[in-house]
């Protein structure tokens, strides 16, 4: 049987900082990049569309405001299978860009960038798949790390150097393959059991106004 291999998180990820925008952003027509930042990404459940019902986070490309970025903005261009990481304030998550995790797909990745509160993961594909990646990220063992080392008062920071150390327990992809799809079934289930749940209220709350007007 082969196990899973521990590594730091820097070693299967290159991990780079979102664009700091210091002017004023707004939703204008001529900036030449749009700008993914913290109000961009929702929660699933937040979604009355979100026919997918995977668990997780989404990150809204659908109306993003756009910014003119000084100097070099290829360092902080992302492309499909990086991880988008929030390392400011309480809720520290990751999202896999990926389907259904997206919302929608863009067409062109070339002028989409994140904003400074993100780390830009770039993960070893051949060592880790992005949705597991994030998953991990986002359980409690990671979560409790991540807790414990952000620094600050007002504003919450996980520094990008104690990032790259979280430990990562990696099995082999088809077992991350496995992990990721019984996340989704688990995802699935909750949703239909919530449906469920809903109609049956639904019905004795009929069922329960005939009796009254009989």
């Amino acid at each position: 049987m082969t196990h899973s291999v521990l590594y730091k998180l820097g070693d299967i990820a290159e991990i780079a900082i979102g664009y700091q925008h210091r002017e004023r952003v707004s939703h204008v027509e001529h900036g030449t990049h749009r700008l993914i930042q913290g109000k961009d990404i929702v929660r699933s459940e937040e979604l009355a569309d979100d026919s997918d019902h995977q668990s997780g986070w989404r990150v809204l490309t659908q109306e993003l405001d756009r910014v003119t970025p000084k100097g070099n903005a290829g360092r902080y261009r992302i492309q499909p299978g990086d991880l988008l990481f929030v390392s400011r304030g309480t809720t520290n998550i990751a999202v896999p860009l990926v389907e259904p995790f997206v919302k929608p797909m863009p067409f062109d990745w070339d002028t989409l960038i994140p904003a400074y509160v993100f780390y830009i993961l770039r993960p070893d594909h051949q060592r880790v798949l992005p949705e597991y990646l994030a998953w991990f990220i986002n359980q409690r063992p990671a979560q409790a790390f991540l807790a414990r080392h952000s620094r600050g008062t007002l504003v919450k920071l996980l520094p990008k150097s104690v990032f790259e150390e979280l430990e990562v327990p990696v099995p082999p992809l088809e077992k991350q393959r496995l992990i990721v799809e019984l996340e989704h079934l688990r995802a699935r289930e909750e949703f239909l059991l919530k449906q469920l749940a809903d109609a049956r209220r639904r019905l004795v709350q009929r069922t329960c106004l005939a009796a009254v007007n009989d």
